[in-house]
């Protein structure tokens, strides 16, 4: 078997080939599109129409494709029934949805919740919020030298009043991919649910819900190779119809009246108003193409960037990769003893170089590494050991003109 090559994948990323100079490692916030996926929207919008109760063609048709897509993604997370798949604008989105429909139904005062301090914001405040709004304790488990988590610390602060635990599959700074199994067999032997951010591992690796054991899983579209706008929330089917709704409105009510209306079945129960057809469309292309993706390939080709990128780093006088664990993905966040990350990203612009600076919506964790800002470079399966030598020829000119002008 030949060994994975990104240039055989690059054809399918129109954005590729749009500017031939551009660099982009940046996909940790946003992974370019594949072609297949734009062309499933336009495809939509150019000839479809709104999905569920229409008696029309046009909308029997939709509403046809949007089921199909909901099916085709659960099958692809591993999920027991289509129903437990949740079309929502993204991962924000669904934590936000778990955070508040959760805190309606389960939990009470003395209750406790429990996150990491890697995670995103979108996985941390929700449940901030929730611990205050409940009067539950707010538990935040640390992490080791290494950047992975602390599970000596984790085990000490669950307890039998553990009743949700949330944590990311992997974090969008560090890169440590996070033992989830471990996590919820632990969480479970205490009675909790585990909710897990997997927006950085939908670009990363398959997804396998019944696998991993969590109770909740959720993802970006704009993070899988698809449009902005969509993403998904997986939940357990039990623990779902036991949820109140995050939203009401059209199509989601069986039955309205006065005092007392009756919710639909999922999952239309948490789908009100109008869904993002065209995204779901869209995601499900995404979806048809990694599910004949060379993942373990790809992982290989990736270990050996890795192994580059790290050497090649420790030969600058003043920088560091935040965190080496030993699992991770394409994700390095570099510190400057000189230079703010803000000042390097950029000078790299200036030469078409697409990186991010900043806290990367990760202010528990940068507090806890003393760091005020970070150059993140990201990896997705179109990035090459080419792009990976270009890089550090870049940046070794952004330093030296910063030193330049530091110097003038």
């Amino acid at each position: 078997m030949a060994p994975y090559d990104p240039q055989v994948v690059a054809p399918f990323f129109p954005a590729l080939s749009a500017n031939g100079d551009r660099l982009y490692l940046d996909s940790a916030a946003t992974t370019l599109r594949l072609r297949c996926a734009m062309e499933r929207m336009g495809k939509f919008y150019g000839e479809s129409s709104n999905v569920h109760r229409g008696l029309y063609r046009l909308s029997e048709a939709a509403t046809e494709a949007y089921e199909n897509a909901r099916s085709l993604v659960g099958k692809y997370i591993g999920a027991e029934t289509s129903d437990e798949v949740i079309f929502v604008r993204g991962t924000t989105e669904a934590i936000n949805l778990v955070a508040h429909s959760w805190r309606r139904t389960f939990p009470k005062r003395g209750d406790r919740i429990m996150v990491t301090v890697m995670e995103h914001h979108s996985n941390f405040l929700p449940w901030q919020l929730a611990a205050d709004e409940i009067g539950a304790d707010f538990d935040v488990c640390g992490i080791l030298e290494n950047g992975e988590l602390d599970m000596d610390d984790f085990r000490k602060k669950l307890s039998p009043r553990t009743r949700m635990v949330a944590v990311a599959h992997v974090s969008n700074t560090l890169g440590t991919i996070n033992p989830i199994e471990e996590i919820v067999r632990l969480a479970h032997g205490v009675g909790a649910l585990v909710l897990v951010d997997g927006a950085k591992q939908s670009d990363a690796g398959p997804i396998d819900v019944a696998k991993l054991g969590c109770d909740f899983y959720a993802f970006s579209g704009h993070k899988m190779f698809a449009g902005t706008g969509i993403g998904i929330l997986w939940g357990r089917k039990n623990v779902l119809e036991a949820m109140e709704p995050f939203q009401l409105g059209g199509g989601m009510v069986e039955r309205f009246s006065g005092n007392n209306s009756q919710w639909q079945q999922l999952p239309a129960k948490f789908e009100a108003g109008t869904p993002n057809v065209g995204g779901a469309l869209g995601l499900a292309a995404a979806v048809e193409f990694l599910m004949d993706f060379p993942w373990e390939d790809q992982f290989n080709y990736f270990l050996s960037i890795r192994e580059y990128f790290e050497r090649t780093i420790c030969e600058f006088d003043g920088l560091r990769i935040l965190g080496n664990p030993a699992l991770k993905v394409g994700v390095f966040s570099l510190v400057s003893d000189r230079f703010h990350a803000h000042d390097i990203a950029t000078a790299l612009a200036t030469r078409n170089v697409c990186v991010r600076a900043g806290t990367h919506c990760a202010q528990p964790l940068c507090k806890k590494l003393a760091v005020p800002a970070s150059l993140r470079v990201s990896f997705s399966i179109y990035n090459s050991i080419g792009d990976a030598q270009r890089f550090i020829e870049e940046l070794h000119w952004a330093l030296e003109f910063l030193n330049l002008r530091m110097a003038s």
